[in-house]
């Protein structure tokens, strides 16, 4: 082999080397910072984490990921450069593949509530992820044609580094908008004082979920045994809530003050302004109530008030369970991320990132699951004092997914009137002759 060929040679395994770096750097950024990152800014409020509890743990796997692409390029090198060749486009097909279901056709997915997907329904995706791939790789295919392999693989690292670049501007600019790089203050929000009641002086409300007008009524009907427990119920037929969610809905219930969910303000600073400046909390602190606040999705971060509360407490940031968080955040990514016949193994329910949290203070931390509430009534002992109170108890009731049958015992698979009825069933459960402080 002459001089020259050998120079030719060298330069093209630099140039080889080169073009799996930037692959894998490319594949392991979209796929461990860009969009988990992305997620977790767009819904920051959805996470009981701040930033600086998952930074470490996505900087490792995309260093990890980073290395395992490169490695299997590396070893395709070795094995042919044809090998090698086709793994690198594929790669870069995939990598183009995520970024377009990301950011172009999540749209139509269905919402990460807990009930079954109906992927029938949406089967027209699997057609555009097909699409998507087979226009992807006839493009790298006629590059090729074109332009010889060497230069169209030049081509393809450019459009990775400039998508590459682009992404991370708009992270960032993300970050800032939504204030995900500021550090969450925390509260914990326990069972403490939860059966506390007064001899005469309790003002008990109980949220209970999704409860349909017209179900409630039909259920009233047919069962005649509730008539007497909610004979003097309030009861708004024609009525909806504030806002579809109840994090939104309880805040405005204790404040009356309304957050235009179309604007620019942040969730997070709404909320602690509508318990600071609530005129109903303000009321019951100044007539020398004891307020007992039980609910696990409307966090009250930064308010001062909260934290005079029977039940609320400031702590510090609890250090996340990273296997439990991967498993859920990869879920999370794959499912908008991913072509549509794997996004079908990455269903994950918002509630399974609140884990860690809750087990970390298990013993004592307030859920608002109807079993356990009514495990609590049937088990705990109801103390009865002088003081004066006003509890809010949140609870599932009906909402979905529907896990509960007439008796709220959780079995999976009911319908939404059975869990109506165990709503109905948990809010008129006779323990003792205290249950009376309910009402």
């Amino acid at each position: 082999m002459s001089e020259k060929q050998k120079n030719q040679n060298k330069k093209r395994a630099k140039f080889h080397l080169k073009q799996a770096i930037i692959l894998a750097v490319a594949c392991g950024f979209l796929l461990f910072l860009y969009a988990p990152l992305e997620l977790y800014f767009t819904n920051i409020t959805d996470f009981w984490f701040d930033l600086y509890n998952i930074i470490g743990i996505e900087l490792v796997m995309f260093l990890l990921t980073t290395a395992v692409i490169f490695g299997a390029l590396f070893l395709a090198n070795l094995i042919h450069p044809i090998v090698y060749k086709v793994l690198y486009c594929a790669g870069v097909v995939l990598f183009f593949t995520f970024y377009v279901e990301g950011n172009f056709l999540s749209k139509d997915l269905p919402l990460l509530d807990g009930r079954k997907i109906d992927w029938q329904a949406i089967s027209m995706h699997r057609v555009y992820s097909i699409l998507v791939i087979v226009v992807l790789t006839a493009i790298i295919v006629v590059l090729i044609k074109i332009f010889k392999y060497e230069k169209t693989e030049k081509y393809l690292q450019y459009a990775m580094l400039f998508l590459s670049a682009i992404l991370l501007v708009t992270l960032c600019t993300i970050g800032i908008q939504k204030k995900g790089f500021e550090k969450k203050t925390r509260v914990v929000i326990n069972k403490d004082a939860e059966f506390d009641f007064s001899n005469d002086r309790n003002v008990i409300m109980v949220i209970l979920d999704a409860v349909d007008a017209d179900v409630f009524e039909e259920i009233i009907d047919k069962k005649p045994e509730y008539y007497d427990t909610f004979k003097d119920f309030t009861f708004y037929k024609n009525m909806t809530s504030t806002y579809t969610q109840t994090e939104y809905s309880v805040a405005y219930l204790l404040s009356g003050i309304f957050l235009d969910v179309t604007s620019n303000d942040f969730f997070a600073d709404y909320v602690a302004k509508a318990f600071d400046e609530s005129v109903l909390l303000q009321n019951f602190m100044d007539e020398g109530y004891r307020i007992g606040y039980y609910e696990p999705n409307c966090y009250p971060y930064s308010s001062k008030r909260v934290l005079s509360f029977d039940n609320v407490y400031g702590a510090d940031m609890i250090k996340i369970d990273a296997a439990s968080y991967l498993k859920c955040m990869i879920k999370l990514v794959g499912f908008r991320y991913a072509p549509f016949d794997v996004k079908q193994f990455c269903v994950v329910y918002y509630k399974d990132f609140q884990a860690d949290e809750r087990s970390a203070i298990a013993e004592n931390y307030y859920t608002d699951y109807n079993d356990v509430f009514l495990n609590d009534i049937e088990n705990s002992e109801f103390n009865i004092t002088d003081d004066k109170f006003f509890k809010l108890y949140h609870l599932e009731g009906a909402h979905i997914p529907f896990e509960y049958d007439e008796k709220a015992n959780k079995v999976g698979g009911t319908t939404y009137e059975q869990c109506v009825e165990a709503s109905f069933y948990v809010a008129s459960f006779r323990k003792t002759d205290f249950i009376r402080y309910f009402w």
